[in-house]
């Protein structure tokens, strides 16, 4: 199975804190290949592990402002955050950003659904999964790319060879 780079990473540490069942999450954002830029993102926080009431925003990046979203019609909570200036460019990371909350699962939190809204239309860019600190993104092995481009070479010789056979030879 190819493993590709995501286009934008969200890392994340969680923090235990001295109330039973208290954590903190600290996130950074990375935009690793999105040109347009990063203006908007959501992180989930599914109520079956997240005591929703309890969620509460501790700091947010000074070039970005956030908001809570309590769960509404099966959606879970939402950690709203949008740039107040300039979205994050191709190569940049935004950190500072920390929740507070009661965990309702078992063990330890762990990793959370995200999304890339597009600030203007409203469109979703991305959606991925975040990855712990110090986490590297998987990138495809040379094995891999060598395997894509051979079958991608083997496709190209299978539509030369249909269009050679539906040409008719000229007289």
């Amino acid at each position: 199975m190819l493993a590709w780079s995501s286009p934008v990473v969200l890392r994340y540490e969680a923090m235990a804190l001295a109330a039973p069942s208290r954590y903190a999450y600290s996130y950074e954002l990375e935009n690793v290949s999105v040109d347009a830029g990063v203006a908007w993102f959501t992180i989930d926080f599914d109520p079956a592990l997240y005591e929703s009431t309890s969620l509460v925003i501790k700091q947010v990046n000074a070039d970005w402002d956030a908001q809570m979203l309590a769960p509404a019609f099966g959606e879970p909570s939402q950690f709203d955050v949008f740039a107040t200036s300039a979205a994050l460019g191709r190569g940049g990371v935004a950190s500072s950003f920390m929740i507070e909350f009661t965990w309702l699962g078992a063990g330890q939190p762990g990793a959370q659904d995200f999304k890339v809204w597009d600030a203007q239309t409203f469109d979703l860019q991305y959606q991925g999964r975040s990855v712990p600190t110090g986490a590297t993104v998987p990138e495809p092995e040379t094995w891999q790319l060598l395997a894509l481009a051979v079958f991608a070479a083997a496709g190209a010789r299978v539509q030369l060879d249909r269009k050679s056979r539906k040409t008719p030879a000229a007289a």
